[in-house]
């Protein structure tokens, strides 16, 4: 299990990376919605809204394992941690034109100062 959990005072990730195994004891968490919204297969598409310390990518498997085809997760997109979501983030284009700002703004005021000396 590639989890953050500890066990033991050590984390299971680390156990994982050493060969070794760890059973990790069922946690209860909570799926509050599932939803599948799209389907190309071998590909299914779902989104699901859950407690923290749900792992997805168990989730992925635990379905696969139900159905009786095996499956694990390909792609995971997320796009809400509590108050923060993915709609009110910025793109990596407002985050360079922000620097870029910041940093002309910063030569301006360098050479004012430079002028005044």
């Amino acid at each position: 299990m590639h989890s953050a959990i500890k066990l033991g005072g050590k984390r299971a990730y680390s156990a994982a990376r050493s060969g070794e195994t760890m059973e990790l004891p069922p946690r209860e968490l909570f799926i509050r919605e599932f939803e599948l919204t799209g389907s190309e297969l071998p590909l299914i598409h779902f989104r699901v809204v859950c407690s923290k310390g749900t792992y997805i990518r168990a989730l992925a498997r635990d379905l696969g394992k139900e159905l009786g085809a095996g499956a694990y997760l390909h792609a995971l997109c997320r796009t809400k941690i509590g108050e923060y979501s993915l709609s009110d983030a910025y793109t990596i284009e407002q985050v360079i034109e922000h620097y870029q700002k910041k940093k002309e703004e910063k030569r301006s005021i360098d050479s004012k100062l430079t002028k005044d000396q």
